[in-house]
């Protein structure tokens, strides 16, 4: 069985490339505009702050796929369904 130790790194480097995203866009963007709906779709409304980060883990999530097995739990992503 692999040690479940080596996802550690990679998630936290996901984590603080998020944070440092949603940071940044923080810092030089108005509260309102990432307040504001990007697009409303059956399964979520996404807001602007959420597009911050979705590249991000959109491109993690590929990358990460070709070396492990795993459930992405997410709201609002492609393939998501609304209940």
């Amino acid at each position: 069985m692999p040690d479940p130790r080596a996802l550690l790194e990679p998630l936290l480097e996901l984590h603080a490339r998020v944070r440092d995203r949603v940071v940044a866009a923080t810092e030089r963007l108005p509260v309102e505009m990432l307040a504001a709906v990007d697009r409303d779709e059956p399964s979520d409304t996404i807001y602007s702050i959420d597009v911050v980060s979705e590249e991000i883990i959109a491109e993690f999530v590929e990358a990460f796929r070709r070396e492990h097995s795993f459930v992405l739990v997410a709201e609002g992503g492609p393939g998501t369904r609304g209940t």
